[in-house]
């Protein structure tokens, strides 16, 4: 007993202690700091901690802590910590603040090991941080570079069945980052999340990701735009499979260069990418690059077309194939490679590339290339074998250790031969080397050049950073250019902003130029010579003769100039041609220094405009001299004066003194006006114009490097001198004279006001000649913190007032004020017109349409998606087009928008009788529902020959870039009537001399697509050409595109049967009874199927005539019960009685008849039985003058002999009767005797000729 309670006691003891030392060490800063030692004695090495500071239980500091793994090593500053100890009693880790300074990892070795999926994701505690606040995050990977990401802030939570982190928020390299995620404790680990990232500089960026799905196998969503660019992304992932991508889709477009280097060449590249696989498998897809915008480099443009492929594989290795790199005019290049465990080798080949392609100065060529291209994260290499008819070579490029290396270059056949090699360090200094060697180059075989047979050797190098240093030393071993002799060597050593030595004697194909000496420093000077008599020999778009002789002195920031040049004939490129120049210039670099020069041009053509000759003449000293410029235009002439003095700190302040223009248009300089100009800024101070009849006058022009600020008025101005400027001229012309103020600064925002106000004038169209009244107009801009408002104001005589406002932000670029298509819009507008006087010159002649219009708009959105809300109303609609019999007598048309939709609040539209009725709503941007209008027994048409009333619904769409009609009408009551002969009218290709052409319909003008069916209904009747009769049928109207047409161009065409329900058909005096009249549709609409069956009945025969096959290819049989022949079926058709009883007379009748009814074959068969049944050769019947069936002609002949024919001839009326004798004297010669009226002897001569 005693023996256990002495270990009783013990082990109290034992637990006290240890509870002791374990309060001592969390509740103490020496315990916390014991801790830390004992960490890093334990640690063997890997671990160090400097600076421990507080307690465990509570809060605490580390300044610096190191942790090195097998991977890597993990650094931390400045770590702070914050915890309540208290909370573990309820499982809770809760962490007030967990910050640090920076964290740093360093990848020391590579980890090959996969991922492996865990099992779980739950902790012995929960744990809740209320505020993660890292002030820079690093990573340095192997090859030394490092990604930085700073201003880390967040929360995380992981009570309850997920880990949430909320509120994070980051600064990276590339755009400001916030993110939101929440991830379950369970496998699968569900997923949900997003992250958005934004950049304002240099180009504004939006971009947002959403994530969903688990951690096994995360969706993602990705869309990103900046301008006019945008990317998406979507897929799925498998993180810990052998492939951890299952599924991908990516697209861009609207990609230009110049987005990021204004210099770059112009593009608009477009790109996809579309990968599918199974986790754990190899994945497959393809991938295409697009370039709308594929050119020369000449003309600024890349000559990328495109580039496609495939691959197949996985993280470690895959294939690709199918590679096709189109390079425009230059070429194809087609290959394929592969990737294996982190290494890539890919081939392109390609042939009869064509250098030209890529520049309009290469000269054509035949290429054969192979390019390989390997390495891993390490080293890459690119090499290369070119191959010509004229010569042949290859080259290596090697990047390894942060440098690029030119390891061969040897380029060698009948265009001569080129070896080099070089290096450049790509780090900070940027150090480069380079050597080569040229033997007999010919120039010309490389493209527009000259030809020649140069030799160079020559090496350079120096570095790019942090200021440039350049060593040169070239030689021109004796060679030709243009049979002219090249030889000449160069040195140049530059260094710290400064030229320390320069001597360069070359002579091209007769053309010299020397220089030595230095520049930069004082004492310094470098002296030139040039004499260039033949500078087209150089075919570098030069020409013509030039000296010049000098020599620079001075520093960069006071230069000292003494030269003279002179040129006669130059031409330089650009199209820029000088027929003569003189120049002497004497600068010296003191402020006392002379200061003087002339300069004497004639004949300057530069951009389509020509100077006759620019004189300026400069004298005095460097701080106090005047410049006289006198300059000649074929209809200008412009003088100007100058004076002031370049200060020590390079500052120009003077003023200008007098300026004149004559011409045209008259300018002059009220009073003088100062001018302080400088490298970086300039400054015009009360500069006064008065111009073609106003005043001008600039109260301040200050620009300081980008920045720009300027006030001013106008007074009296006009617009005419301005107007004559645009080119093309615009369809108007105007003598508006207008009045304004200006008082604008431009620099990182856009600030100021600027109003414009028209004092007197009017605008007046040319086409049609109409004046627009303009009694007000007035602008107004009004810019703060980068938001701009322009308020705009018209009111005329004639059409009315407008009152326009708008406001968005206005953003700077390049200096240049511009509204990104993404920058919010705020607009409204109010139109009042009392009537449509001002749009009668615009209306085709017999057209008549008024109406009163008010609109009360307003706008939001952006330029990219704009939306539009408000009303337009317009009232007394009333149209008219009297010649078709087409008005709409009073109407009222209510329309309300709102974002992109269009709802009709009234419509109506009265007709002579009768109205339509517009209601429904529609998509502004992207039509899903359209207008319906229902006619409700309007009248259609109404004139005397024509009514039309219809009842029923249509609906009106614009759909797929077409105005869309499609509905189901009914024709409630029709009387047409076709008039005997109908008003002659002008085939739409008939070009009338001295009038301008024809504007197309708007159905052609404007792609209409149509699909409406049409019910004839009960009460249709027809009534002209001999038809009368009641119509009835059904018939579907609708367009459909034509094949081999633009894809805007439409057919007519028709489904459907339009019937005669009961009708006479009256011709050659008889009315015929329609037993069948049918015309079928199904197809074009002008060429239905015809079925019609038209009799004459009589007490014994029943004859008509039956009409079959379509309108344009109709087929014509004559019918009769009982049976019988055609003769006989015509006679009782037109005679009403057989053959046999038929008259003179009536077989005229019956040859015209049948000449009408039947096909030219068939008539010349009715023709033949006729003379036989006469017991005559031939029989005949012509159309006499004019439409009257009495001059018909009647001919009847006997053949006397195998030469001779008798004919007789006689009109229907009886006046005109001719007794005809022809005799064939030869096969060529015929003899042909008349007597009657009139009587005539006549020989006839034939003859053939091809």
């Amino acid at each position: 007993m005693k023996c256990a309670l002495r270990w009783t006691l013990a082990l109290a003891a034992l637990l006290g202690a240890l509870l002791a030392a374990g309060a001592y060490l969390a509740t103490t800063a020496s315990g916390f700091k014991a801790l830390t030692r004992a960490a890093v004695a334990l640690s063997g090495g890997r671990l160090a901690i400097e600076g421990a500071e507080g307690a465990l239980a509570g809060a605490f500091r580390i300044r610096h802590l190191r942790l090195d793994t097998a991977s890597q090593r993990i650094a931390l500053d400045d770590l702070r910590v914050d915890w309540q100890p208290r909370a573990l009693r309820h499982g809770l880790l809760d962490v007030d603040l967990l910050a640090a300074r920076t964290l740093h990892i360093t990848v020391t070795q590579p980890d090959d090991a996969p991922l492996e999926a865990p099992a779980s994701l739950r902790l012995p505690l929960d744990v809740r941080v209320r505020t993660i606040d890292l002030a820079r995050f690093a990573r340095t990977d192997l090859g030394g570079t490092t990604l930085d990401i700073t201003s880390v802030r967040a929360a995380l939570d992981s009570r309850g069945d997920r880990w949430r982190l909320d509120g994070a928020t980051a600064v990276t390299p590339w755009a400001g980052v916030t993110a939101a995620l929440e991830l379950g404790k369970d496998a699968p680990f569900a997923l949900k999340g997003h992250v958005a990232a934004v950049r304002a500089e240099p180009l504004p960026v939006e971009a947002r990701a959403d994530l969903a799905g688990t951690l096994l196998a995360p969706r993602f969503d990705v869309e990103a735009g900046a301008a006019d660019m945008r990317f998406i992304a979507r897929g799925e992932a498998a993180p810990f499979a052998r492939t951890p991508l299952v599924s991908l889709l990516v697209a861009g477009e609207g990609i230009d260069p110049r987005r990021f280097a204004p210099d770059a060449p112009a593009a608009d590249f477009a790109f996809s990418g579309v990968f599918e696989g199974r986790p754990g498998a190899r994945a497959f897809g393809s991938f295409s690059l697009a370039n709308r915008l594929p050119g020369r480099l000449d003309r600024q443009r890349l000559p990328l077309v495109a580039l496609t492929g495939a691959v197949l594989g996985d993280a470690e290795r895959a294939d690709f194939s199918d590679l096709v790199v189109d390079l425009g005019g230059f070429g194809t290049l087609t290959g394929q490679g592969a990737w294996r465990d982190g290494r890539v080798d890919l081939a392109l080949d390609g042939a009869q590339l064509d250098l030209a392609g890529l520049h309009r100065d290469l000269a054509t060529t035949r290429l054969t290339a192979h390019l390989e291209l390997a390495g891993d994260a390490v080293r890459q290499t690119l090499s290369g074998t070119l191959k010509e008819s004229w010569g042949q070579g290859r080259f290596s490029l090697l990047h390894a250790d942060r440098v690029l290396a030119l390891t061969e270059a040897d380029f060698a056949g009948a265009a001569g031969r080129l070896v080099a090699h070089g290096t450049l360090m790509l780090d900070a200094g940027r150090a480069f080397a380079l050597n080569f060697d040229a033997t007999q180059i010919n120039p010309a075989r490389f493209g527009a050049f000259p030809h020649g047979r140069l030799n160079a050797r020559g090496e350079a190098s120096g570095a790019l950073a942090p200021s440039p240093m350049l060593d040169v030393q070239l030689s021109l071993p004796p060679g030709e250019l243009e049979g002219r002799p090249v030889r000449g060597q160069a040195m140049l050593r530059y260094a710290d902003a400064h030229l320390a030595a320069a001597d360069a004697d070359l002579d091209l194909a007769g053309n010299r130029v020397r220089a030595k000496g230095a520049w930069g420093r004082s004492g310094d000077r470098l002296n030139w010579d040039i004499d260039a008599p033949a500078l087209a020999r150089l075919n570098l778009g030069l020409a013509g003769r030039l000296t010049s002789r000098g020599s620079l002195s001075g520093r960069p920031d006071a230069p000292a100039i003494e030269g003279q040049a002179e040129a006669v004939g130059l031409r330089l490129p650009g199209g820029i041609a000088v027929d003569g120049l003189n120049a002497r210039l004497n600068l010296v670099a003191s402020a006392q220094g002379a200061f003087d020069g002339a300069l004497d041009v004639r004949g300057v053509t530069a951009a389509g405009r020509t100077l006759t000759r620019v004189q300026a003449a400069l004298a005095g000293r460097r701080d106090a001299h005047a410049l006289d410029l006198d300059a000649s235009l074929p209809d200008w002439r412009v003088r100007a004066t100058l004076a002031g003095g370049l200060d020590g700190a390079s500052v120009w302040r003077g003023q200008l003194r007098t300026a004149e223009a004559e011409g045209t248009w008259p300018a002059r300089l009220l009073a003088p006006a100062g001018l302080v100009l400088s490298r970086d800024s300039q400054q015009v101070a009360s500069l006064a114009l008065a111009f073609a009849g106003g005043r001008v006058e600039v109260t301040e022009l200050r620009r300081d490097g980008t920045s720009l600020a300027t006030r001013g008025t106008l007074a009296e101005l006009p617009l005419t001198p301005f107007v004559a400027l645009i080119d093309p001229p615009p369809p108007a012309t105007t003598d508006l004279v207008v009045s304004g103020d200006w008082n604008l600064k431009l620099g990182a925002q856009l600030s100021g006001e600027a109003h414009l106000n028209r004092v007197r004038g009017d605008v007046r169209l040319i086409e049609p000649s109409m004046a627009l009244g303009l009694t007000r107009l007035a602008l107004n801009l009004n810019a703060a913190d980068g938001q701009a408002r322009v308020q705009a104001e018209v009111d005329t005589r004639d059409a009315g007032l407008a009152r326009f406002d708008a406001r968005a932000p206005v953003a700077v670029e390049a200096g240049v004020p511009t509204l990104s298509r993404t920058a919010p819009l705020a607009w409204t507008a109010r139109v009042n017109v009392p009537d449509l006087r001002v749009a009668k010159p615009f209306l085709p002649v017999g057209v008549r349409a008024d109406a009163r219009l008010a609109a009360n708009l307003e706008g939001g959105g952006s330029l990219a998606a704009p939306s539009v809300s408000g009303t337009l109303r317009a009232e007394a609609i009333r149209f008219a087009m009297p010649e078709e019999g087409i008005a709409i007598e009073d109407g009222i048309l209510d329309l309300a928008l709102t974002d992109d939709r269009v709802r009709v609040r009234q419509g109506e539209l009265m007709g002579r009788s009768g109205r339509i009725v517009a209601s429904g709503d529609a998509e502004w941007r992207n039509p899903r529902a359209g207008l319906t209008l229902t006619f409700e027994r309007f009248a259609a048409t109404h004139r005397s020959d024509r009514r039309v009333t219809v009842s029923g619904a249509a609906q009106l769409a614009f759909v797929d870039n077409r105005l869309r009609l499609a509905g189901d009408l009914v024709v409630d009551r029709a009387r047409l009537e076709m008039p005997e002969a109908s008003r002659p009218a002008l085939s739409d290709d008939v070009v009338v001399i001295g009038q301008p052409p024809r504007e197309p319909g708007v159905a052609r003008r404007y792609p209409l697509a149509l699909d409406l069916t049409l019910g004839l209904g009960d009460d249709f009747l027809f009534k002209g050409a001999g038809l009368d009769a009641k119509l009835g049928g059904r018939l579907r109207v609708y367009t459909a595109s034509v094949a081999q047409q633009p894809a805007a161009a439409l057919a007519l065409r028709a489904e459907g049967v339009i019937q005669v329900i009961e009708g006479r058909y009256a011709a050659y005096a008889q009315t015929l009874d329609i037993q069948r009249g049918v015309l079928r549709f199904a197809g074009p609409v002008g060429n239905p199927g015809l079925d019609v069956l038209a009799v004459r009945k009589t007490p014994t025969v029943t004859a008509g005539v039956q009409v079959r096959g379509t309108v344009l290819r109709p087929v014509v049989t004559l019918y009769s019960d009982p049976a019988m022949p055609d003769t006989e079926k015509l006679s009782w058709l037109i005679l009403g009685h057989g053959l046999d009883s038929a008259g003179q007379q009536e077989f005229v009748l019956l040859q015209v008849a049948a000449g009408a009814l039947l096909s030219q074959a068939e008539s010349v068969n009715f023709q033949a039985k006729l003379a036989e049944t006469l017991g005559i050769d031939s029989f005949d019947v012509r159309a006499g003058n004019g439409e009257d069936i009495g001059t018909a002609i009647v001919s009847v002949g006997k053949r006397l002999s195998s030469r001779a024919t008798l004919s007789y001839e006689q009109s229907l009326n009886g006046l005109s009767q001719v007794v005809k004798v022809l005799y064939q004297l030869t096969p060529r010669v015929r003899l042909e005797a008349q007597a009657g009226q009139p009587s005539s002897f006549d020989a006839f001569y034939t003859f053939e000729y091809d």
